[in-house]
């Protein structure tokens, strides 16, 4: 590999979206399946605008996994690094299309979380890139949180510059506390930082966007 690309790691499943407008999952007759996962999205549209990326994750060997790779291979992402993995089902979601859509997930913590720290290829790193990109999906349990804060320290010590975007979901964490703990760990690595405003309030403890700075510090 010998092309600077953005190197995106996280979570990838499928989601199936609604196709009737105004609908609840519960009277839903019809969906759509398509990719997803932020990481993965990000690589695609990043693919699409012409810029190369990669993509890091782990799937489930199976019929959803394999749709996935093919997804984001035919958008252009590089899978070169896209693992499979027998012991785990590959997290599939549904969503409604109400003005707050419902959103039911399967299968979470997936095989996501499955990722080794073994298994991120060093050399990847040591390439030219612009951007190392992730989100907290991979960081609720180990050993895919060893994984992903070894990629980051990866990046830092390769000086690639880094955009976290914990996309928080607390559902899916042992605990609120263990949340809050590991995500501030991630975004002291990251340069750049996308957070809602409820994610603020959750990390911070503040409720006034003016004290973002002392929270960063």
């Amino acid at each position: 590999m010998n092309e600077w690309r953005v190197i995106a790691l996280g979570q990838a499943g499928v989601d199936f979206v609604g196709r009737e407008l105004d609908t609840s999952l519960k009277d839903m007759r019809t969906f759509e399946k398509a990719g997803g996962g932020t990481p993965a999205n990000t690589a695609v549209g990043l693919a699409k605008l012409g810029i190369p990326v990669m993509f890091i994750g782990k799937v489930g060997d199976d019929s959803f996994g394999h749709f996935l790779a093919y997804s984001l291979k035919s958008n252009g992402v590089d899978v070169s690094e896209f693992q499979f993995d027998k012991t785990a089902k590959t997290t599939i979601g549904f969503e409604s299309t109400l003005d707050e859509p419902e959103l039911l997930i399967y299968g979470d913590p997936g095989p996501h979380i499955l990722l080794r720290k073994n298994e991120i290829n060093q050399s990847c790193f040591q390439q030219k890139s612009p951007l190392f990109l992730f989100g907290s999906m991979t960081l609720t349990h180990n050993p895919g949180r060893e994984a992903t804060l070894f990629a980051a320290d990866l990046a830092i010590k390769n000086n690639i510059p880094i955009s976290f975007d914990p996309n928080l979901r607390l559902s899916i964490w042992p605990s609120t506390k263990e949340a809050q703990k590991t995500v501030k760990k991630a975004l002291q690595k990251a340069n750049i930082v996308k957070l809602s405003f409820e994610e603020f309030k959750f990390l911070s403890g503040y409720n006034e966007t003016e004290k973002i700075n002392d929270f960063r510090q």
